[in-house]
């Protein structure tokens, strides 16, 4: 499903207009970004949990060349899928 299925499907069952649930949609995914970036966990109950984990500095290796490429420290979301949700799938 892409993005623009998922307004319409939410749009024509909600009955909203579907920038209206586009606003939504943007609104939910900056205040993840914002609240992750400050530190914090958010939990959505029935879906999960956006969790901020930082991936350490590490030292790779280009497959072509061989040569070792140091690969900085990176801040990333991790997300922990409710367990009535994965119940569900099964």
């Amino acid at each position: 499903m892409t993005y623009a299925d998922l307004v319409t499907t939410i749009a024509t069952q909600l009955d909203l207009k579907k920038t209206e649930v586009a606003a939504v949609i943007e609104t939910l995914r900056s205040t993840i970004i914002s609240t992750v970036k400050a530190g914090d966990d958010i939990s959505i109950v029935g879906l999960g949990k956006f969790v901020p984990q930082t991936k350490k500095a590490r030292a790779a290796r280009n497959p072509k060349t061989g040569a070792t490429v140091a690969v900085p420290e990176k801040k990333t979301i991790k997300f922990k899928l409710a367990s009535k949700i994965a119940e569900e799938l099964n």
